[in-house]
């Protein structure tokens, strides 16, 4: 149907129209600013893991390092993603010590945690830790940590996170190899609890059916002949 690649960090299929190799891409026409067509949005990942752990025997925890707001880092986003949570006292995260909140399903299943902040980390070394605060009911899932990612972003001029911004933001594979893709989260392809395509894999995809359209067109005409 659409020929879309991974948009997420940490993959290994990044190919299609909404990654590009080298800038400007191909959907420069999309470009919220033409004139900044070969311009990267900066951000990088502080780290990204996927422990996939049962937290019953103990906490999960992870020591990083940034230079923070000293090196231009103004923004942070943390998203993670646990099963067996259903309910806000189940699961405790925190930075440093602070706990950071988050809002409940009330099932088991597998759901993304997610936090913005507007201040940047100060300079030097930091924990994140994530806990059961309570015991799983029998025959329940346990308490797992599945995946968790820390990203830093310059400031909005250096990287666009408004809803519908279409630039060049960087997506890093695996082996930590750069490619770029159309949106921050604003595409079912990046995130997903977006309900939508970007205009560049929607176009990719009208692109493609009109394709087969036209083909099956020639192939009635000739048919007819």
């Amino acid at each position: 149907m659409i020929d879309v690649g991974e948009e997420y960090d940490g993959g290994w299929v990044y190919s299609g129209v909404n990654a590009a190799h080298s800038l400007p891409p191909s959907w420069s026409h999309w470009l919220t600013n033409i004139s900044a067509a070969s311009h990267e949005e900066r951000n990088r990942v502080l780290f990204q893991e996927y422990p996939w752990l049962d937290l019953s025997p103990g906490s999960w925890r992870k020591v990083f390092y940034t230079d923070g707001h000293d090196g231009g880092w103004e923004r942070v986003y943390i998203q993670a993603s646990a099963s067996g949570v259903p309910d806000r006292e189940d699961l405790w995260v925190g930075i440093d010590g602070n706990e950071l909140d988050w809002y409940p399903t009330g099932n088991d299943d597998r759901r993304f945690l997610e936090w913005h902040s507007k201040k940047g980390f100060a300079p030097g070394f930091h924990v994140i830790e994530f806990r059961q605060s309570t015991k799983p009911k029998k025959g329940r899932m346990p308490r797992q940590l599945c995946s968790i990612e820390i990203i830093e972003y310059g400031a909005e001029e250096e990287f666009h996170q408004k809803k519908g911004y279409i630039g060049n933001f960087p997506t890093y594979d695996i082996y930590g190899r750069k490619t770029w893709r159309p949106t921050n989260e604003g595409c079912l392809m990046r995130h997903m609890q977006e309900t939508t395509f970007c205009n560049v894999c929607q176009e990719g995809l009208w692109t493609n059916l009109l394709r087969r359209l036209v083909s099956l067109h020639l192939d009635v005409v000739n048919a007819s002949i």
